[in-house]
């Protein structure tokens, strides 16, 4: 067990509530395995793998490209763009319209519209830049706007894959609020190297990726209880029900 178990016992405390369920962390004696309430656990198995595969099948409107931070966060996302652009999507790929401003005032936590731009651009992608936005709850808000605005029905976003949840759970929060149906569809980078140290969310100083992971998960639990993020149950529903344009 040795430096595992203490990474993960002092990772998780011993009781989480998220979504309602109660859950209880625990090691089973003389074994590694980490003991989750099962309905929890599975709820997030399902909807990871779903999310691991979840490619679209037609062809989609937009690429909703998220702001990243710096030192490699946006690693193969730019180029993801360009495939999506010229595979399965129109060229349009939205992007915020902001010059790196973060939720705390004075601070700059990504390189901003210009670079995003600019690269995109060299890459052959047509960009939307929406209204500034300082997080990803903001830029889903006005990703939608611009997408109304458009006409746009379906969109592709595109993160480091251990960020597309909370990313998709926003984008379903904004439609519920908002009022606007979508079909949004996740993917990621085929290759990540999870041993790169990065800056993270807001531009936190530099952090292995690996352990950027752990940060996401607690975020999600914190950003659901604000009431800033759709459970992972009704993630679920939405990519196997909502999507096939059985509304509730």
């Amino acid at each position: 067990m040795g430096s595992r178990k203490k990474e993960i016992t002092k990772a998780y405390p011993n009781h989480l509530v998220v979504s309602d369920e109660h859950v209880t962390l625990s090691f089973r004696e003389g074994g590694e395995m980490l003991a989750v309430e099962k309905a929890f656990a599975l709820q997030y198995f399902e909807v990871m793998s779903m999310i691991a595969s979840d490619w679209p099948i037609q062809r989609v409107d937009a690429v909703f490209f998220h702001a990243r931070s710096f030192n490699g966060d946006d690693d193969g996302l730019f180029e993801l763009a360009s495939e999506l652009t010229s595979t399965i999507s129109e060229n349009a790929v939205v992007i915020n319209g902001g010059d790196g401003e973060g939720f705390t005032p004075g601070t700059r936590v990504w390189p901003g519209k210009d670079e995003y731009t600019r690269r995109l651009q060299a890459l052959g992608c047509k960009v939307f830049p929406s209204n500034p936005a300082s997080r990803t709850l903001e830029e889903g808000f006005e990703f939608s706007g611009l997408a109304e605005e458009n006409g746009w029905k379906r969109a592709v976003v595109i993160g480091q894959p251990f960020q597309l949840l909370r990313i998709m759970r926003t984008h379903l929060k904004v439609m519920k609020k908002r009022k606007y149906h979508m079909d949004v569809y996740a993917v990621a980078p085929r290759s990540v190297d999870y041993n790169k140290v990065t800056s993270g969310n807001q531009g936190r100083s530099s952090i292995v990726r690996w352990s950027q992971m752990e940060m996401e998960f607690d975020r999600g639990a914190l950003y659901e209880a604000q009431g800033n993020l759709a459970t992972i149950r009704e993630l679920i529903e939405y990519m196997l029900i909502w999507r096939r344009g059985l509304y509730p």
